[in-house]
């Protein structure tokens, strides 16, 4: 289709595609090494998942700091398979290699980690080693900065157990329906049918608990829909029962 729209294109294999992705990492490295040495003090933040369809465990380490002309600066640094058990000491170790990898050890002055022990444990470890160095500033008092936005998230999941269930029923739907175009395809029909605008299934992402309230206040919108798609695939469990719909409608009000 290129060539016939654009007779000039040449077509690149993958492994040139591959390799020039490499040498432009590395030219934008040595540019970010390059800016990191002229700045005194740098934040961290870090991030752990694990990524669902390949089972694999992964950590981000991303650099904060203000530039030579007072602009605030934020940097990925490393992006890492961190093979499980993800425990504080295996945190620390890669968060230290990372940071002797980049030459910013001794510029480093706080860190921001998730609200868990293993975070608590990963910070203890890296404050010891930067005191021994006498690189924490005002004792490392400002050293740990725990993610609010964590802490929020806790505090509202605990409240979402009024619905647990609900919500665990309305997950595994959106869940099923979403693992098969056939399946977004009838249910999209059915929709349609009704004139509902809205057409695309939200799963929420248990970690953020704003993507629970969006599964729910979508799903509700297709209340309509959800027999009516049972009655045509009946390998579906129908999700809610009407006292559990009032229920969950009653609470996306309060």
């Amino acid at each position: 289709m290129m060539k016939r729209g654009m007779p000039q294109w040449n077509s690149v294999s993958r492994v040139t595609i591959r390799s020039d992705s490499f040498k432009v990492y590395e030219v934008e490295k040595k540019k970010l090494k390059a800016l990191l040495k002229k700045v005194d003090q740098i934040g961290l933040t870090t991030d752990l998942w694990k990524s669902k369809p390949q089972k694999i465990e992964y950590m981000v380490l991303t650099a904060y700091f203000v530039d030579l002309d007072w602009k605030l600066q934020k940097r990925v640094l490393n992006f890492v398979h961190l093979s499980p058990p993800r425990k504080g000491v295996n945190i620390a170790d890669c968060i230290l290699t990372c940071l002797k990898e980049w030459e910013i050890e001794d510029k480093v002055f706080t860190i921001k980690v998730d609200n868990v022990s293993e975070s608590d444990y990963c910070i203890k470890i890296l404050k010891d080693n930067f005191a021994t160095n006498g690189r924490l500033l005002c004792c490392g008092k400002i050293f740990h900065f725990r993610f609010c936005v964590h802490i929020l998230n806790i505090m509202v999941q605990h409240g979402l157990q009024q619905v647990q269930c609900i919500i665990e029923k309305v997950h595994d739907t959106v869940d099923f329906l979403n693992a098969s175009y056939v399946r977004l395809k009838r249910f999209g029909e059915l929709i349609s049918q009704y004139n509902l605008q809205d057409r695309k299934l939200i799963l929420e992402c248990k970690t953020s608990w704003n993507s629970t309230y969006d599964m729910l206040d979508c799903v509700i919108k297709f209340r309509k829909v959800f027999p009516r798609y049972a009655l045509h695939d009946h390998s579906y469990k129908h999700c809610l029962d009407d006292d559990e719909w009032e229920k969950l409608k009653n609470y996306l009000k309060f």
